[in-house]
């Protein structure tokens, strides 16, 4: 049981000025055993929900505005696929050249 308020104690004090700690590996069973992970992996899970429904807006916003058959809506919809593509760190979104017409 001391262990558990020791080690709460270095983890709070770590989040008050603002530093990271080192986990022992007896620490580390200690937090799998009082479910601590169990915690973690619940709020990466809701975490991940959040990040693929704003996907797939974005997915269905591209859609709408390439499909409209406004060039200027084509052009918005290539400016939010490079946002996108700089965001997650890939290389520039391709753009059509019928994004250029009209």
């Amino acid at each position: 049981m001391d262990e558990i308020i020791e080690l709460d104690q270095r983890i709070s004090t770590a989040v008050v000025r603002g530093r990271g700690i080192r986990l022992s590996d007896e620490e580390l069973d200690t937090l799998v055993q009082i479910g601590a992970i169990e915690v973690l992996k619940a709020a990466a899970g809701v975490a991940l929900k959040q990040r693929t429904a704003v996907r797939q807006k974005e997915r269905e916003e591209y859609r709408a505005l390439r499909l409209s058959g406004d060039p200027a809506k084509e052009r918005e919809a290539v400016q939010i696929a490079a946002e996108r593509a700089r965001r997650v760190g890939r290389p520039k979104a391709r753009v059509p050249k019928s994004a250029f017409k009209g």
